[in-house]
C-alpha cells in the first residue's frame, strides 16, 4: 500500500517529539542548542536532515562526525561506565574533545 507524502511527512515530524520532550525536561530552548549531530540511520534520511534546521532555528546538522563511529564509540563508553570502569583511559574517553560525554 503506497504512503502519501503528507502521511510520511507527519510520521517524520512525529520523530521530533522525543527531542522536544528531552529539551522540555532539560529546560533547554532550541535557541540554546549550539550544535546538532545526527547519528545512525537518521543521517541517511533526507527528510530528517531537512527537518532539523526548521526545528532548531536554522542550525544545520554537523556532518563532520562519522555517525556510525559515534554510535560505536558511545556504546563502548557507556559499557565502560556501566561496568564501573574508572581507569584513566575511560575517563579520558569520556572527556574527549572529539565526542565529549560530559
Amino acid at each position: 500500500m503506497p504512503v502519501s507524502r503528507s502521511c510520511a511527512w507527519t510520521g517524520f515530524r512525529s520523530m521530533l517529539e522525543p527531542i522536544e520532550k528531552i529539551l522540555w525536561t532539560s529546560e533547554i530552548n532550541t535557541a540554546n542548542v549550539h550544535e546538532i549531530v545526527l547519528i545512525g540511520s537518521s543521517t541517511h534520511i533526507p527528510h530528517i536532515v531537512k527537518l532539523m534546521p526548521d526545528f532548531c532555528n536554522g542550525k544545520k546538522p554537523n556532518k563532520s562526525i562519522n555517525p556510525d563511529e559515534a554510535i560505536a564509540y558511545g556504546a563502548a563508553v557507556l559499557a565502560a561506565i556501566l561496568s564501573g570502569d574508572t581507569s584513566e583511559y575511560c575517563l579520558q574517553c569520556c572527556h574527549s574533545s572529539r565526542y565529549p560525554f560530559w
